[in-house]
């Protein structure tokens, strides 16, 4: 189960760092600027710098780029009007001679060109004395080594060259490069300090009360990272702990680091293939709830079972409450499935669906695709919606879309 990936937000943005400009060269040869937001959209950078560092950097000169027609085109433009603005206010006056008038529309064709300088002067002194195009480096890397940013930590990937966008999707995760590396630290920690018991919180606080792990694991993915022979985390096995009178005060102190760390990831499985999710139903620990109360939860038919063991009454209505994810019917939609509809309407019968909120979505889909209508499959899209699916969730819809005319 994996967590759906977070929308890069202003920190992740903050640990992207590029020069001031960074341009690339289309099929023509012109320049254009590529910002952060552009950057942003590769979903390798933005898991990136949503757990470490992206550092970019200028490479070698490539050459030049032109300067693009359109601000030959506006700045002509700006001087044409200009002109003729002049002509137009000048040329009724009955009392100034011919050779004047056209001195005046001359004057207005300078004035045009002034203001294409006053108005577009930044812009054009930019790209033309400016338009070199550049070979560009990307690196991820987990911390810095001082505050300016410029001395790298021992934890990074590989250094990657690119000069466009194509060749920036061909990069490889750069958070796995950092991770694996990550991961050999920890190893190494654990080993140096012979530990290997995690069976209570006493254990599982020693170790995270040492310096290395204090200095290299701040953010939280000593909980991700296998521990044990079987490769269970120090996650999993925090949450096979019960807390007594004995082990409560440890207990408490290791839920509040993992509390305030960003990067632990809180749905992992064990060795047995059960669920960090379900290990928290199962033990119907109402602390460790608090963790996942809040995140997205992909669907299992094995979250199912562990909510109808439930006991506490307190507890399962809460559990009930959690945001269960339910993708597979709209995977069906988008490849137009009978036999996978059947299978994907099974997941309506869990206690975690709200059957009316997907319902509702899968008929404003319905609804819209309706409106556009530009390519062919969007028509094959929307008859199997009406005529397939519709039918199949209608009991479920509130009362005015089960009228024929909403979709």
């Amino acid at each position: 189960m994996q967590i759906t990936p977070i929308q890069p937000n202003n920190n992740s943005f903050k640990a992207l760092k590029m020069p001031k400009k960074v341009l690339f060269s289309d099929i023509n040869n012109n320049a254009f600027l590529i910002t952060k937001e552009n950057l942003m959209q590769n979903p390798k950078i933005a898991r990136c710098a949503e757990k470490y560092n992206v550092l970019i950097n200028r490479g070698k000169k490539l050459g030049r780029a032109n300067v693009p027609e359109k601000m030959y085109k506006t700045a002509l433009k700006t001087i044409f009007g200009m002109s003729a603005l002049g002509m137009y206010m000048y040329l009724p006056m009955t009392d100034v001679p011919l050779l004047g008038k056209l001195i005046v529309s001359i004057a207005g064709g300078v004035v045009g060109l002034g203001g294409a300088i006053i108005f577009g002067a930044t812009e054009l002194i930019d790209i033309l004395l400016k338009p070199n195009i550049y070979e560009y480096t990307i690196q991820g890397v987990k911390k810095f080594k001082n505050n300016a940013q410029n001395e790298l930590g021992d934890i990074k990937s590989k250094q990657y060259k690119f000069s466009s966008i194509e060749e920036l999707k061909q990069i490889p995760e750069l958070t796995d490069e950092i991770a694996r590396q990550d991961k050999i630290k920890f190893f190494e920690v654990l080993n140096k300090h012979n530990m290997n018991d995690f069976s209570d919180a006493d254990k599982i606080l020693n170790i995270l009360e040492l310096p290395e792990i204090k200095e290299n694991f701040y953010n939280g993915e000593v909980f991700n990272y296998p521990a044990d022979k079987y490769e269970n985390s120090l996650f999993l096995r925090f949450l096979d702990i019960v807390p007594n009178e004995k082990n409560q005060n440890d207990y408490n102190k290791i839920l509040n680091i993992i509390k305030n760390m960003p990067n632990v990831d809180l749905i992992q499985k064990d060795n047995y293939g059960i669920s960090s999710v379900e290990k928290i139903l199962n033990s119907e620990n109402h602390q460790t709830f608090e963790l996942i109360k809040d995140i997205e939860i992909p669907y299992s038919k094995e979250l199912d079972y562990a909510y109808e063991q439930i006991y506490d009454e307190s507890f399962k209505r809460k559990a009930k409450t959690l945001n269960v994810k339910f993708d597979d019917i709209f995977k069906v939609i988008d490849i137009q499935s009978e036999k996978g509809l059947e299978e994907a309407m099974k997941q309506f019968d869990s206690p975690f669906c709200d059957k009316q909120k997907i319902a509702t979505q899968i008929c404003q889909m319905t609804s819209e695709l309706k409106l556009k209508f530009r390519y062919p499959d969007d028509e094959r899209k929307y008859q199997f919606l009406k005529f397939i699916v519709y039918p199949k969730i209608e009991e479920y819809l509130p009362e005015y879309m089960r009228k024929n005319d909403y979709i």
